[in-house]
């Protein structure tokens, strides 16, 4: 039961080496956040750094308070921290949860317009008309949403993208779905999500350059993966999501 005081919104923060930007990323957006009157709570859940993120967020804690959660853990990847940090809101009945990166890539002036959006919608998501880190993101994305369609017959607008308000009542039943080895977590809940015939709203933005750090994988890697990405999420389809998959895929899973 929701009173005046507890949190509406739990955004969700995945951090991994990154201090040398996540002090500007979680000013912004707390910043933003208090603009908007929005009773939150910031999870940054730090994935195992090697440098001096663990002391850059104990000193931003000491600034936003209550504001800002940090978390640490053993590193798991990308995708299973996002899950992590939409299951601590389904377990604490915080109603809608967000998800943001770390990388300065996400602006916080396009959030009013999400949850603004929020009534009478399950997910209200961005989607990137513009992208400042490359023409081969552009083109990685491109072929992920093609990807999707071939092996799900489903369509995701930007499957990846990592701004996206959920209602975590309407997500809740889709996490458990999810395998745990299965690194790219948003995706599968993008087309579980789809699947389920979930209330969506999409918003257009720009996706900045990237401020720091440098991504989970490369452009280059990501194409050199692209056999084994394309058999991963085949394999999850045709195994864990078997009415997602068309029938020519079902029983295809090696």
């Amino acid at each position: 039961m929701q009173d005046e005081t507890s949190p509406e919104l739990q955004v969700v923060l995945p951090v991994h080496n990154e201090s040398s930007v996540v002090a500007s990323v979680v000013n912004e957006w707390c910043g933003q956040l208090d603009r908007c009157s929005v009773r939150y709570v910031l999870a940054a859940i730090d994935d195992g750094s090697t440098d001096d993120t663990r002391t850059v967020l104990a000193a931003l804690q000491r600034k936003w308070g209550q504001r800002l959660e940090v978390v640490h853990q053993e590193n798991r990847g990308h995708g299973q921290t996002a899950l992590r940090g939409y299951r601590l809101a389904a377990d604490r009945r915080i109603p809608w949860v967000f998800q943001i990166d770390s990388d300065g890539q996400c602006d916080p002036v396009y959030f009013p317009r999400l949850w603004e959006a929020r009534e009478g919608h399950d997910i209200i998501s961005a989607y990137r008309i513009r992208r400042g880190d490359g023409r081969s993101r552009e083109w990685i994305s491109f072929g992920l949403r093609w990807f999707i369609f071939l092996l799900s017959g489903t369509y995701c607008r930007d499957a990846n993208v990592p701004y996206r308000l959920m209602r975590t009542a309407s997500i809740t039943p889709l996490l458990g779905k999810i395998p745990p080895t299965f690194s790219l977590a948003n995706v599968a809940l993008a087309i579980l999500a789809r699947r389920a015939r979930l209330r969506h709203y999409f918003v257009p933005i720009t996706f900045r350059a990237r401020q720091g750090g440098s991504p989970a994988v490369s452009s280059l890697g990501f194409a050199v993966k692209a056999i084994d990405l394309y058999k991963s999420l085949r394999d999850a389809v045709a195994s864990h999501w078997p009415d997602a998959a068309p029938a020519k895929l079902k029983g295809l899973s090696s």
